[in-house]
């Protein structure tokens, strides 16, 4: 398929179909449920490291993991691409899995510090640190540390529901049952033919 004929197609799912054609609904719905799933299950993980005493390494492991999959399930809803048919899909899951722009998965903050790590630690580092550097995960009160100790790259308060990444400060609990509700929301779809609940 050439790209003049993929834009006609794409124009005609957005326009007469929301953006996802009906019998593809499943397909969405299995993708939603996947990542939405494991999102939960990072989540279980994290919870089971925390009460085994694990290293803070690994504590933070299953917590990235499960923000990560919970940004998989947010790029479905909020994409980062503009197109009409990305736009048009977007709008029918939020609205089938009735979600709100208030939503918590829809703050870019933690998904982009998580997904350009990379490029976010260059610009972290690039100010005039000055003090202790702490570069492994801690586990620890977040309010006992901000502003008191250097610098914390990494930072998990599971009594407040906190983490701290290169600075971006994050309640995760919104996220988890926001992600949570998508999964519950995706199986009784799956369960019910398959079929978008609008």
């Amino acid at each position: 398929m050439d790209a003049s004929e993929r834009k006609r197609r794409a124009a005609i799912v957005a326009q007469q179909n929301q953006g996802i054609l009906p019998y593809l609904e499943a397909f969405y719905i299995d993708a939603l449920k996947y990542a939405a799933g494991r999102s939960v299950s990072a989540f279980f993980e994290f919870d089971k490291s925390i009460d085994d005493e694990a290293k803070a390494d690994v504590i933070m492991a299953h917590l990235q993991e499960a923000l990560a999959h919970a940004a998989s399930v947010s790029r479905f809803l909020w994409p980062a691409s503009k197109s009409e048919l990305t736009l048009a899909r977007a709008m029918k899951l939020r609205t089938a899995f009735n979600i709100v722009d208030k939503n918590p998965l829809k703050n870019r903050n933690l998904r982009n510090v998580i997904e350009h790590f990379d490029e976010r630690l260059d610009d972290f580092l690039l100010r005039d640190l000055v003090g202790p550097m702490m570069p492994g995960a801690i586990v620890a009160d977040y309010r006992d540390i901000q502003g008191n100790i250097g610098y914390v790259f990494k930072l998990i308060d599971p009594a407040n529901c906190v983490c701290i990444i290169l600075g971006v400060e994050c309640h995760y609990l919104p996220i988890r049952l926001a992600v949570t509700d998508v999964l519950s929301r995706a199986h009784r779809m799956d369960e019910a033919g398959s079929r978008l609940c609008l």
